[in-house]
């Protein structure tokens, strides 16, 4: 007599879920923060660049823009920052950041076709670094086009970059930052692609 469904699956448990006969390993850990060991010290020529989510404005106390302002610009000193790769900044919060005589400057523009919205500014020291150039470019099919989108993107997305010319040693190095898209994986892998 032939078994039933329920009765099958206690004889035969891979039977009745595969997925139980081959487990799959589990997924690698997400590494969401580094920090640099403090107990290190920084060689005189070694260059920091670390990428910092700024967070657009519209955060409630205690974590609103006013009261994360100095904490940001505490955290770029305390760690000895060199170039950062910053992601959602605005322009009001650029002016802000590079106000009041600042250690560093700033190159980029916003991801909206008026040039305004998010940016990912590339935030670099001054007083180590020359920009000789900068730039930036849609992550899109027509990069070029200001404010473009392709691959069914959340958000327009972009990438700011700059070259910058190390004042200690001469060498010079290209800094590319982006903010990839959250929800379309095509798009973060095919906007991704030429970086």
């Amino acid at each position: 007599t032939p078994q039933k469904p329920e009765n099958r699956a206690k004889a035969n448990p891979a039977e009745a879920n595969p997925a139980e006969a081959h487990p799959q390993p589990p997924p690698p850990p997400v590494v969401k923060e580094v920090i640099f060991d403090q107990n290190v010290p920084k060689e005189a020529d070694s260059i920091r660049i670390c990428s910092f989510n700024i967070r657009t404005r519209g955060d409630k106390a205690p974590n609103d823009w006013q009261t994360r302002i100095p904490r940001i610009l505490n955290i770029l000193d305390k760690y000895e920052l060199d170039s950062i790769g910053v992601q959602e900044l605005t322009t009001q919060q650029k002016n802000a950041l590079m106000a009041k005589g600042t250690a560093y400057a700033a190159v980029g523009v916003g991801r909206e076709p008026n040039k305004g919205g998010e940016h990912c500014c590339v935030i670099y020291r001054k007083d180590r670094f020359d920009c000789l150039d900068a730039g930036t470019f849609w992550l899109s099919t027509t990069p070029d086009v200001v404010g473009s989108h392709s691959w069914k993107t959340a958000c327009r997305r972009i990438c700011t970059w700059a070259k910058l010319k190390d004042k200690k040693t001469g060498k010079e190095f290209v800094h590319f930052n982006t903010h990839l898209d959250h929800r379309s994986e095509e798009a973060r892998r095919t906007g991704a692609a030429p970086l």
